[in-house]
């Protein structure tokens, strides 16, 4: 029924005999689904060997197998593959476990998973202006609900044992990342209408976000709002700049799963957790237009021609490796504003080093927006640029089934082409393409290229963030 599971998880126990217990997770390849778990006995585990792994049920049926039937690459090993799901193997003691009926029950408990709502740009995004403190210049907004965890929906009461590292400290970056420059945005087109207002005439072209130059100081949390304070640094007819500061209250707002009242914008708040520059410019007529020469759709046809874009796994709301075998395409969860689908690049990056593998992600709007809010539509790419970025480059460094520090330094997002032109109407698939050209000195240096549905360069991403593996006991901690 289930050909060749892999197995991730070992965790080793004392015996007499030297012989490790093994926890592991069974995961069927071809259903792309979590199918169950088996205790097995493998000789050479060392013990306190780090172990990953679920609550056992109680025994349906009872079958018994030799612990030959399964094997490892290599003692002390997370990956095994398991010749047969029904086996039961003989823990130390002498119990036994039969796997087939719960495999089958967490078979059907995956198909059945809990569905989370999801929310579009709209609602997940919102800002309200709020009124200028005292002898202050520019406008202040504040968010309406809590931002996306990364891991959060994911099944962890099903966990038994030490949660691994998959994700950083706080909430998703991508969320004030988006809303920081959103309420640039709003106040530029603010101004657009008060001087269309006083002088009975507007430009007529659009003005729309052009780049977001953005700093990371301290991680964002869930349960409270962020106060954005927007100021002006340029305001020309053609190219403006507002610099945005984000920061939250020192305490959590009584309305934790949002909307937050307004009150919530008096209470005292934390040091500066993300900066911006957000520079805006006037659309103009394109009198050249030059792009490599094959798009990413071009160039990975090979793949990408594989399998309809819909039967690509949904993108993992933690893209670590040991998150992955433990929940596999466990589903959106309540990521909101996009959908998105994950490429499997492994036979691509294969026999590739780091600088030149690439992963690909596709992605759509959860729920339409107005056409003519060019703006919120360019805020989506942005966001999306954020997901997972760093820690997919972790997998590829060989951190993920240990990954320890990782965090966003600094983000920068430029649109080359007009607003209008980054719109994202029908339901075509936009491609964002991801590499690593640079890793060094604890850092990732990340690189993102978004291309329309029909192959054209929209915009690009450049992320700098901490990235290593966990400390070993001892080991000093990074100066960064």
């Amino acid at each position: 029924m289930y050909p060749a599971l892999p197995i991730v998880g070992i965790k080793s126990s004392q015996s007499s005999s030297h012989v490790g217990v093994a926890e592991a997770r069974l995961l069927d390849s071809r259903r792309r689904t979590y199918v169950g778990n088996v205790y097995l006995a493998l000789p050479g585990l060392e013990q306190g060997t780090r172990w990953v792994g679920l609550k056992h049920p109680s025994p349906a049926r009872h079958e018994t197998a030799s612990s030959s039937q399964f094997f490892a690459s290599a003692p002390a090993s997370v990956l095994a593959h398991c010749t047969t799901p029904s086996a039961v193997v003989q823990m130390s003691g002498g119990k036994q476990y039969a796997s087939q009926a719960w495999m089958q029950e967490r078979h059907d408990a995956m198909a059945n998973r809990r569905e989370w709502r999801r929310m579009g740009f709209r609602d997940a995004l919102e800002i309200v202006p709020l009124p200028p403190t005292a002898g202050a210049q520019g406008r202040r907004y504040m968010s309406q609900r809590p931002a996306w965890t990364p891991g959060g929906e994911l099944p962890w009461e099903d966990f038994d044992g030490p949660r691994p590292k998959h994700s950083g400290p706080g909430v998703f970056g991508g969320h004030v990342y988006a809303q920081a420059p959103l309420a640039a945005a709003r106040a530029v087109e603010e101004d657009e209408r008060r001087t269309a207002s006083s002088s009975g005439s507007t430009d007529g072209r659009k003005i729309g976000i052009h780049s977001i130059q953005g700093v990371f100081t301290n991680p964002g949390l869930g349960d409270r709002p962020f106060i954005y304070d927007v100021s002006t640094i340029a305001a020309g007819r053609s190219f403006s700049a507002r610099l945005v500061h984000a920061r939250q209250p020192k305490q959590a707002s009584k309305a934790a799963d949002g909307p937050y009242p307004p009150s919530d914008a008096q209470l005292p708040l934390n040091d500066i957790c993300f900066s911006c520059i957000t520079t805006f410019k006037r659309a103009v007529p394109s009198h050249d237009d030059m792009q490599m020469a094959r798009s990413a759709q071009e160039r990975y046809a090979h793949v990408l021609s594989t399998r309809p874009v819909e039967e690509w796994d949904l993108c993992p709301q933690s893209d670590v490796d040991i998150v992955k075998a433990l929940f596999p395409n466990a589903g959106h969860g309540a990521f909101p504003v996009l959908d998105m689908h994950k490429v499997d690049m492994s036979e691509y990056n294969g026999d590739k080093a780091v600088p030149e593998r690439r992963e690909l992600i596709f992605y759509r709007l959860l729920e339409p927006l107005p056409r003519d809010d060019a703006n919120a539509h360019i805020l989506c790419h942005a966001f999306e640029a954020d997901r997972n970025g760093l820690i997919m480059c972790g997998n590829h460094l060989g951190y993920g089934y240990n990954l320890g520090t990782a965090a966003s330094l600094s983000y920068s997002f430029y649109v080359h082409v007009n607003p209008d032109e980054a719109v994202m109407d029908g339901d075509g698939w936009w491609l964002q393409e991801v590499s690593w050209p640079r890793v060094s000195a604890g850092r990732c240096m990340m690189e993102s290229r978004l291309w329309s549905p029909e192959g054209k360069h929209v915009a690009s991403g450049y992320q700098d963030g901490i990235i290593g593996p966990e400390r070993k006991k001892g080991e000093a901690p990074s100066k960064l």
